[in-house]
């Protein structure tokens, strides 16, 4: 069943659960359009096993949707759940804590990201001495294009755009994963937006593979390697 599929991949070594997702990945209808023409990936580097574990979860679940109404379905309750917030709560950086929650649990690691659903929150929390995350901004920086984004980084937007005074504050947001580098432009997997053009991009149906811009995110936070994080 769709909600037992967390429990299932638990049992399974990292290496084999991310070939499996590659290959579902093939086999899944409705790939996301881009956002943003893509060239090849400039780089595909990894900044940790986790980092790149969790993205390769995130990759497994390309293709849920919004099934039992608004911020509702099988999947989205549990990963909200997991969360600590009610269903049919906005579920973006739900779904990237699962994606780190479940990869740590299989490498038996500690989860680094805070359990929460908010992306200011987990911003804020990156900022904190000790998270074991690096805040790295993106929007507003002089050639935000030249900086690299790594494989796991998560990805934070702020609605109407942000600026460096609003990172220790709480805003409405959006996260997704980062997949590979393109240059100006990087290709993301994440939770809770639309598969194409239309439709809203921080308050969509579905989780979809994009390519969005660097600068349309405020920060990257970045797990360093030695990061013990809160527990999973």
């Amino acid at each position: 069943m769709l909600t037992d599929r967390y429990f299932t991949r638990r049992k399974v070594r990292p290496y084999i659960s991310a070939l499996f997702g590659l290959l579902l990945l093939l086999l899944l209808p409705g790939a996301s359009k881009p956002l943003v023409a893509a060239s090849k990936p400039l780089l595909a580097a990894t900044n940790s096993g986790l980092a790149s574990a969790a993205v390769d979860t995130a990759l497994q679940y390309v293709g849920e949707r919004e099934t039992r109404g608004y911020n509702r379905s099988p999947f989205i309750d549990k990963i909200n759940r997991l969360a600590g917030v009610p269903v049919g709560s906005s579920w973006c950086m739900a779904s990237a804590f699962f994606s780190y929650h479940a990869a740590a649990a299989a490498l038996g690691v500690r989860n680094p990201l805070l359990r929460t659903a908010s992306v200011s929150a987990q911003v804020r929390f990156a900022l904190q001495a000790g998270s074991g995350l690096q805040v790295i901004r993106l929007r507003g920086i002089v050639g935000a294009e030249r900086i690299s984004v790594m494989k796991g980084d998560v990805l934070c937007a702020k609605r109407g755009g942000g600026t460096a005074g609003d990172l220790g504050r709480l805003w409405p947001g959006h996260v997704e994963l980062a997949v590979a580098d393109y240059g100006a432009t990087v290709a993301t997997v994440g939770g809770n937006t639309s598969s194409g053009r239309r439709g809203s991009q921080r308050d969509g149906d579905g989780q979809w593979r994009r390519v969005r811009p660097k600068a349309w995110f405020l920060v990257l936070l970045r797990v360093a390697p030695t990061g013990r994080g809160p527990a999973a």
